[in-house]
């Protein structure tokens, strides 16, 4: 059975995903993967599901451009039609296709996913500049093992010299953990920061559901209980929804900069700071 698109995009990203011009909004839909060591010369390409149904010469000409085709022993749908297993002829023809960072099938965006793949990247917003990167360390070692943490520098003029509240952050996950176990807004020394990994599912501050972001919101929210999910006809009254209804309508969680706000006010550089190494 399919896992919902939630866990499914978080699985993707601690496998590996390979993501650099991934739309903001697009969904990962994923039964569950192969791992293991017998495919380790083997990935997945996850096709936007809007341009199904696919079939093998969609893949052909995607293939020929990045010159991999040569190199393919083996592919097939995989349980759903926009899931294709891809079997290399050997490890160094895989990281070379891992390397293209996604390829443009029927139009759309081809992620490519690494199974057995367990390091990731993910960056951290909101960090106050008193923060050290041992506390960043410290406060994700139930997740994983930081390998490094790096400070965003600025390329804007004037500020070239400066460093930002952004940090990018590398570790290898715990066997289990994918990166949709990290929270999004999470508590670093004393203050809120917002976590944003690749291929995973934003979160949207308004209604708190994943999936989408703030301004593409459509979650109704109902004016009678203040909660997320219905409109005011479907309300079921009860004790705990009533004491609900003094809360603002604007509420300042409607203020706080959303992951595609984040990603768009950090440096474009991952420049590595002076005290980058952990």
């Amino acid at each position: 059975m399919a896992r919902s698109v939630r866990s499914a995009s978080a699985a993707a990203a601690g496998r590996g995903v390979r993501f650099p011009s991934a739309p903001s909004d697009y969904r990962f839909l994923l039964p569950t993967l192969t791992s293991g060591d017998s495919i380790e010369e083997c990935v997945f390409l996850h096709g936007d599901s809007e341009k199904r149904p696919y079939r093998s010469e969609d893949f052909r000409a995607p293939l020929e451009e990045v010159g991999l085709i040569k190199a393919i022993t083996g592919i097939g749908a995989f349980q759903m039609n926009h899931i294709w297993q891809v079997k290399m002829r050997g490890k160094d023809d895989k990281d070379a296709l891992l390397k293209t960072g996604g390829l443009r099938v029927k139009g759309g965006f081809c992620t490519i996913i690494d199974p057995i793949q367990h390091d990731a990247t993910v960056k951290i917003h909101w960090v106050d500049f008193a923060v050290s990167n041992e506390s960043i360390r410290e406060a994700l070692g139930d997740f994983g093992e930081v390998l490094e943490v790096s400070n965003g520098n600025w390329t804007v003029a004037g500020f070239e010299h400066a460093i930002s509240t952004t940090r990018l952050v590398r570790l290898k996950l715990k066997e289990g953990v994918v990166l949709e176990d990290l929270p999004h807004p999470f508590k670093i020394g004393g203050g809120t920061v917002l976590f944003v990994a690749p291929g995973r599912a934003p979160l949207c501050l308004r209604c708190q559901m994943q999936g989408h972001i703030r301004r593409a919101c459509q979650t109704p929210r109902c004016g009678v209980c203040r909660a997320f999910g219905h409109e005011s006809q479907d309300c079921v009254r009860s004790y705990a929804r009533v004491t609900k209804t003094a809360l603002p309508t604007h509420d300042a969680q409607n203020n706080l900069i959303d992951a595609e706000e984040a990603e768009k006010l950090a440096p474009g550089s991952n420049a590595v700071g002076p005290d980058a190494t952990v």
